[in-house]
């Protein structure tokens, strides 16, 4: 789901300097320079999946960090003056924020802090009054830049494991300098906290023959928005769906024998079968009547997707 407010707000970052700047009013990246040049490719990635930071605010394809299993998110950050004078980088948790007087107001649920001295001695730091993080550490060390040059960029991993859900609608990046220049970037809908595990007991029993329906997940009808405007690649969603079977959210009964079946009648084959992907996930008129009348199927069967699992 997209959030229409942000849209996609380049990051020309000019003076983000707190009280003023003298010489160096450059602010630190995860992508683009003042000059637009770019500095850093993928600047963030969240458990392996890497993405590029062009925007000031952005969203990037949902990844799942699962209850009591660790994550690790890592940043990739150029301080133009040289990495021993980038001083602070926080990665933050929370709801959206709201403009009071003009100003933004970004509250925050969670915060990881990193931090260095002159030395280069980097230390990390926890705002966490709700207790939803464990075993949280960092790494951090030097790599090269966007231009193949050594020792330019500060590789920072923020490894922790969430133990309870908590509000992740924006995750936010903020960095500053010796000389105080700040920027903080915005990635929207970035996480989804998935606490399934615990909503489906050990003694709790999902018979091939209940017509009860499970609710999907958000996330999964976020992914499947995404899939359609070729965000994410088939493999990316074609795991959710995989995600969702283990969990029995979606129950295909005797799955070891599962064989493609024909794809039905209604489906234009010049259409891209993602239109139906995703009106089925995102519109609960289309899935009763789909389910209504082909409960034999899943939808990704229906248009010859699941073919390729």
């Amino acid at each position: 789901m997209l959030v229409s407010s942000t849209g996609n707000v380049f990051a020309n970052h000019g003076s983000g300097s707190g009280g003023g700047c003298s010489g160096d009013c450059t602010p630190p990246t995860l992508g683009l320079g003042d000059n637009g040049r770019v500095y850093v490719e993928n600047g963030i990635s969240i458990n392996g999946n890497e993405f590029a930071v062009s925007h000031f605010q952005q969203e990037i394809p949902s990844q799942i960090l699962k209850i009591n299993e660790p994550a690790t998110i890592s940043l990739k950050v150029f301080e133009n003056a040289g990495p021993s004078y980038l001083t602070h980088v926080f990665l933050m948790f929370g709801p959206e924020g709201k403009i009071v007087s003009g100003v933004r107001v970004q509250p925050s649920d969670v915060e990881i802090i990193w931090e260095q001295i002159l030395d280069g001695k980097p230390s990390v730091s926890v705002v966490d009054p709700n207790n939803v993080l464990s075993n949280v550490t960092m790494d951090s060390n030097l790599s090269e830049d966007a231009f193949g040059n050594e020792g330019k960029v500060t590789e920072i991993a923020f490894k922790f494991t969430p133990i309870q859900k908590f509000n992740t609608d924006v995750l936010m990046v903020k960095m500053w300098d010796f000389k105080r220049n700040s920027w903080t970037n915005y990635f929207y809908n970035s996480i989804i906290i998935d606490d399934s595990k615990s909503e489906i007991g050990k003694n709790t029993v999902i018979s091939e023959d209940d017509n009860s329906k499970l609710e999907i997940p958000n996330w999964f009808k976020d992914n499947a928005g995404f899939w359609t405007q070729n965000q994410i690649d088939d493999e990316t969603f074609i795991a959710g769906i995989e995600y969702l079977i283990e969990q029995k959210i979606m129950n295909i009964p005797n799955l070891q024998k599962f064989e493609s079946k024909p794809v039905l009648y209604f489906i234009d084959i010049e259409k891209d079968v993602r239109h139906y992907v995703d009106r089925y996930y995102n519109d609960d008129v289309y899935r009763d009547w789909f389910d209504s009348n082909f409960p034999e199927y899943m939808i990704e069967e229906a248009v010859g997707l699941l073919k390729i699992l």
